[in-house]
């Protein structure tokens, strides 16, 4: 009797199995391939998947680094109408910095009704963000200040301007009053200056509520105060700008 080595065995084995493949119809063949690879197939995909997204996020479709990052802090916005916002203000960013940076926009929708203060998941992800000092600026209806206020997040203004140009801003400064009593015993306001109302409000149609004014504040733990306070200074600065065909809606 002959007898075979073990790699003959496994040649005839595979040569009857190939043999059996092809009298297979075509979709039974897929059926085959899908049973008896389908592990690597799934781990082939998610590779290729992969490797493609990560193409596109670093290559192809590389998002900017962040030269500020503002909030809305007020009615819903379209994504259309913010797109304009996002396209105005990218002339406040220096032109060394122009083709390389952007300006981040997004809105934190407040909810109708009596409360009128963020709920939900909108208030976990606002803090979220605070904490994580993604938040630069925030662009809010006066009628919020207070709450915003409270949540300790606003800078003091005279951190970050100079005296001339807190005095040029004269008028326009939203002061926080703090009541006390000094050494003497007398009683004394000590007025903060957090916010600054923005004039060309009707690049905001969406935050404007009867005439109500809109301020802009940095964040207390930006991590790019410095670029804050530029888009801040420019806006401050702007003459009235106006988007047209777009509605205005309430805070």
């Amino acid at each position: 009797m002959k007898l075979f080595s073990r790699s003959e065995v496994d040649k005839q084995k595979k040569a009857e199995e190939w043999a059996a493949f092809k009298k297979l119809s075509f979709f039974k063949k897929l059926e085959h391939i899908f049973v008896y690879y389908r592990s690597i197939i799934f781990f082939t995909v998610v590779i290729v998947f992969g490797v493609g997204a990560l193409l596109n996020t670093m290559v192809f479709n590389r998002s900017k680094p962040t030269f500020a990052h503002i909030t809305l802090y007020g009615r819903f916005t379209t994504p259309i109408q913010r797109q304009y916002m996002e396209i105005y203000l990218q002339r406040y960013i220096p032109d060394t910095l122009a083709n390389t940076h952007e300006i981040n926009m997004e809105n934190l929708f407040i909810e109708h009704g009596s409360a009128r203060s963020l709920t939900g998941a909108h208030a976990q992800r606002f803090q979220a963000q605070i904490f994580a000092r993604e938040i630069d600026l925030i662009i809010f209806c006066g009628e919020f200040f207070e709450q915003i206020h409270e949540r300790g997040i606003l800078m003091d203004l005279r951190q970050i301007f100079t005296e001339s140009e807190l005095a040029a801003l004269s008028g326009r400064l939203q002061y926080f009053e703090y009541r006390e009593y000094d050494n003497y015993g007398d009683y004394i306001v000590n007025a903060i200056p957090y916010a600054a109302r923005v004039i060309p409000y009707s690049m905001f149609p969406q935050l404007k509520d009867h005439g109500n004014d809109i301020y802009i504040g940095i964040i207390v733990n930006s991590r790019r105060a410095g670029n804050a306070l530029t888009v801040m200074q420019g806006l401050l600065a702007a003459p009235r700008f106006d988007i047209e065909d777009v509605n205005t809606y309430t805070c």
